[in-house]
């Protein structure tokens, strides 16, 4: 889904808290792998319909799941509709990780 390293993703700004610095993503709804640098100030623009919101979303996403009472399972189930919306359509499925052949 969304993997970051924290010394990688956050920096301290003086007085203002943290900051993103980097994004990266995979198989976050219609992306299936992003990796981009983020400066201070960041424009989303583009066509509708091109990810705009879903680019954000990861923000709501990761507020939701270190809010009291929200978690992975209210960041995900409840206010998301599960992981099937989320997740790329684009993504491996489930099958293709695993051969039922072994044992």
């Amino acid at each position: 889904m969304v993997t970051m390293q924290a010394s990688d993703v956050m920096h301290e700004v003086p007085r203002q808290g943290l900051r993103f610095t980097r994004l990266h993503l995979e198989n976050w709804r219609n992306f299936t792998k992003v990796d981009v640098e983020l400066q201070r100030r960041v424009f989303l623009v583009g066509p509708n319909a091109s990810g705009k919101s879903n680019l954000l979303d990861v923000f709501r996403f990761l507020h939701d799941l270190v809010t009291v009472g929200g978690g992975f399972r209210g960041a995900v189930d409840e206010r998301r509709g599960g992981v099937s919306s989320i997740r790329s359509l684009a993504a491996p499925s489930f099958s293709e990780y695993c051969d039922p052949h072994l044992g």
